[in-house]
Formats: structure tokens, sequence, C-alpha cells
């Protein structure tokens, strides 16, 4: 095999962007009327661009369409409508609410999933609220969950070309670091395996 070509040129298309929070604390959460919980997690997935700010929220690095998707899996200690919902820097994301009658020694899982247009920068947070006072288990397992996923750039925006650049960067780095280990691999060494050699 020869040596690798050039590089062509970029392909039409967002830069990838995912990550997410999950949740395998077992744990109780209590609403009451016109309160909002915000819940927290326990670890987070794999991601490239966004970050997780603590706990509770993610946070997009770059303009974009989103896909959410996110669930809940708990034992209800009462009857209530309890309502779970995404919000973007503070407002309910619309079409992310979902809402599910728990009822008393009942386990229940909850699941939905939003398209939305968000600003770089925007923390989304995973919410849960009722109209009554109740109290929720969250299961053995994972528990709770939500996966952001990005589907393509805002029409009319601009990415910022510092956040491209540097990518780019990265990028190349990493394709010329492959490169290299092919070339190594061709004549029977490999340096990630034989460090010291």
């Amino acid at each position: 095999m020869g040596p690798a070509g050039p590089a062509g040129p970029a392909g039409e298309g967002c830069e990838a962007a995912y990550g997410g929070l999950y949740n395998t604390a077992v744990g109780e959460f209590c609403t009451q009327p016109g309160e909002i919980i915000a819940m927290t997690f326990s670890d987070g997935y794999p991601a490239a661009g966004m970050h997780c700010d603590g706990d509770h929220s993610i946070v997009l690095e770059s303009d974009g369409v989103y896909e959410i998707q996110y669930a809940m899996r708990a034992d209800s200690k009462g009857c209530t409508l309890l309502n779970l919902a995404v919000t973007n820097d503070g407002s309910v994301i619309p079409c992310s609410r979902i809402t599910e009658k728990a009822c008393s020694s009942c386990g229940f899982t909850m699941s939905g999933a939003a398209v939305v247009e968000a600003r770089k920068g925007a923390h989304l947070h995973f919410i849960a609220y009722s109209d009554g006072c109740a109290c929720f288990m969250l299961q053995e397992g994972v528990n709770l969950m939500m996966y952001v996923k990005k589907l393509g750039d805002l029409k009319g925006s601009d990415p910022d070309p510092a956040y491209g650049r540097e990518r780019g960067r990265d990028r190349e780095f990493e394709r010329e670091r492959e490169r290299e280990r092919e070339f190594e691999r061709e004549r029977g060494y490999d340096k990630d395996r034989y460090p010291l050699l």
C-alpha cells in the first residue's frame, strides 16, 4: 500500500455534536404544586461539540438543530399527574412536555423526544413537575437519561470561525497521527503497543 494522498475538500454538513447524561443512583424526589425540579445525573455519555455543566445540564458549543431524547423509570408513592420536559436556557421546549398519571405503588416509564433550534452556550435541563404533592423513587439501573444529538446547522447561521478552525486543526492532527501509525504498522512497529521501544 502506498502513502496516503492529500486530504480532499471538506464535505457538506455540520460538525458532529452529541452527548448526554444518565443516572444509576437510586433515590427519591418529591414534587409540590408549582415547583419545578431539575433532575440530577450520576454519569455522562461520551460527548463531542457539547459538555456537561456539573451533574444537571448539557451546554451546547455551537448553534444548530438538535434532537433531544429523555426518559425516566420510577415508582410513585402517590397519585398525581407527573410532567417531564426539557428546558432551553430556562424556557420549556413546548414539544418536549410529556404527562403521565402516576398512581401509588405503581412503577412507570416515561420517555420522549424533541427537536429544537438552539444557540451556542444554551443550557439544556431535564425537569419534572406535577399538579400535586407526590414522591417518586427512581428504580434500579439506568433510571434517568437525556441524550442530545446535532442534526444540522441553523439556516442563515454562520458557525463560529474560531471554533471551526480549532476543530479543523484537531482533525488534521488526528489524521496525521493515523498516517504515522499506518506507516509504522507496515514496517512492523507500533509505538502505541510498544511505546518504550
